[in-house]
C-alpha cells in the first residue's frame, strides 16, 4: 500500500486584495487536495477557491523510477461565492490569480 504523502506547505499569497494561505497539500493518486485557508467577504456568500485544473496531475503520479519530490507550483486562479440556494444572480468572482511554489521532499 503507497502510504499518501501529506505537504505542510503554510505560505501566504496576495492578489486583488485577498490573502490566500495554502496549508498544506495532499498527493493522493486517488483524489489530490490542497488546504486553501482565507477570510471570505461577509456577504452571506458561500466562497470556495478555484484551483488551476492541471494544479497537480503530472505531480501526483511521477513517471516510473522518478522522484516523486521536487519544486511544486499551485495557482489559485478565482474565489467564486455563491449565494446558498444557488441563485445565479447571486454568484461573484475576485479574480486572483495566488500562486504558490512550495518543496516537495522526496519520500
Amino acid at each position: 500500500m503507497r502510504r499518501v504523502p501529506v505537504v505542510e506547505v503554510g505560505r501566504e499569497a496576495e492578489a486583488n486584495g485577498m490573502t490566500l494561505t495554502l496549508k498544506r497539500v495532499v498527493n493522493s493518486l486517488a483524489k489530490p487536495r490542497a488546504i486553501v485557508r482565507f477570510d471570505p467577504p461577509s456577504d452571506g456568500r458561500l466562497w470556495t477557491p478555484r484551483l488551476r485544473r492541471d494544479w497537480l496531475g503530472a505531480k501526483a503520479a511521477p513517471a516510473p523510477g522518478q522522484p516523486e519530490g521536487g519544486r511544486w507550483s499551485l495557482t489559485v486562479e478565482y474565489l467564486r461565492g455563491v449565494t446558498p440556494g444557488g441563485s445565479p444572480d447571486g454568484i461573484r468572482v475576485i479574480c486572483g490569480p495566488w500562486t504558490f511554489e512550495f518543496e516537495v521532499p522526496d519520500p
